[in-house]
């Protein structure tokens, strides 16, 4: 009965399949158990998705469907797929045949890394030389590539990041069209397909293609900036908390079926408002925030400078959104609350050192 699983837990994954089918749900639920996984993957997901503890020596797995999707084989194998030389696509389907062994296996492994870096490299190539943007509008950004690349969709999604809009990344495709890709933190690719504007606006509402003819620029800059409708995100939350009702129970209790979430069945969801904190709580990593409050900490993951210098407030009131989970590293097991969503006010009220000795 294993070997249906063996050959297509990761493309469940990684074609953002839904998991509220029973047939999805229960291919990934066996196929990713460690005694499934096809031998072939076995060496790829440890070199990805594996670490020795230090304390124990033991290997521990990362093998949940989100270990997959994020840093793990799906990332890896997209960039050598992406930027990767014609070698090196070749090694990698031989490594997923199972064609290569010993040494060859081994050196073979760091085509990952390499084409990981390079993808960074030339992200922030084309970030920083070769971006022309239209119009700093307030509801949109229009940004273009002087030169084509197989990773616009990355790009789009870095300038959403830092800008925190829609953002529609084109480049001249040398016909009649200009051609691209499209992020956003709201949904709005089936508004775009359906407006008229577009020859092209294809994919998933928060990260599509799109393509527009060139002769309808103008109307389609007057329809983003001026028509599009910008409706804010809406999250469905398991309750409300506060920092003293959170509790191991609240992990526990979903603990055993962590293994079940995925593309339209999300973890759950807790609010917390009303959080004091001053600029000097904030931790600040590269790409990272956190926090710590009643032994919790709480991250928020691909956070960039530009929203930290906009955000961060000498005292401020935060509310965030987001899922619990134990973050288990060489031995030791803390508590996370993973953020979001994250809304943040001055604390016009705090009390200040200087209002009680100055």
């Amino acid at each position: 009965m294993a070997s249906p699983y063996r050959f297509n837990i990761s493309s469940t994954i990684s074609d953002s399949m839904s998991f509220t089918t029973c047939e999805n749900a229960t291919f990934v639920h066996h196929g990713l158990k460690l005694e499934n996984i096809h031998k072939n993957l076995l060496p790829i997901l440890e070199k990805l998705q594996s670490s020795v503890s230090r304390k124990t020596g033991e290997r521990v797995w990362r093998l949940e469907n989100d270990n997959f999707a994020w840093g793990g084989i799906i990332p890896n194998a997209n960039a050598v797929i992406r930027v990767g030389t014609l070698e090196q696509k070749q090694n990698m389907l031989k490594l997923f045949c199972g064609m290569l062994d010993g040494k060859e296996l081994k050196d073979t492994l760091s085509i990952f890394s390499e084409c990981k870096k390079e993808q960074t490299n030339q992200t922030e190539d084309l970030m920083e030389n070769h971006i022309k943007f239209e119009e700093m509008n307030e509801n949109v950004l229009i940004a273009k590539l002087d030169i084509k690349t197989s990773i616009t969709g990355l790009v789009a999604n870095k300038l959403q990041s830092k800008y925190h809009k829609p953002v529609l990344l084109v480049h001249d495709n040398n016909q009649d069209e200009f051609q691209g890709s499209a992020r956003s933190p709201y949904e709005i690719q089936s508004e775009l397909r359906n407006s008229g504007f577009f020859t092209m606006a294809d994919g998933h509402e928060h990260a599509f293609g799109v393509a527009y003819e060139k002769k309808r620029e103008d109307e389609v800059k007057d329809y983003l900036y001026h028509h599009l409708t910008l409706s804010e995100p809406a999250y469905d939350v398991f309750t409300e908390e506060t920092l003293n009702s959170l509790s191991n129970y609240l992990i526990d209790r979903f603990e055993p079926y962590k293994g079940l979430w995925g593309n339209d069945l999300p973890k759950p969801l807790y609010y917390i408002k009303n959080i004091k904190l001053s600029r000097e709580d904030i931790v600040q990593m590269k790409g990272t925030i956190k926090f710590e409050k009643n032994e919790w900490t709480f991250i928020r993951f691909f956070t960039s400078q530009d929203w930290i210098d906009e955000n961060i407030k000498d005292n401020m009131i935060v509310d965030v959104i987001g899922y619990l989970q134990y973050n288990e590293w060489n031995g030791n097991k803390t508590k996370q609350f993973v953020i979001e969503e994250i809304e943040i006010r001055e604390d016009n009220k705090a009390t200040l050192f200087e209002d009680l000795f100055g």
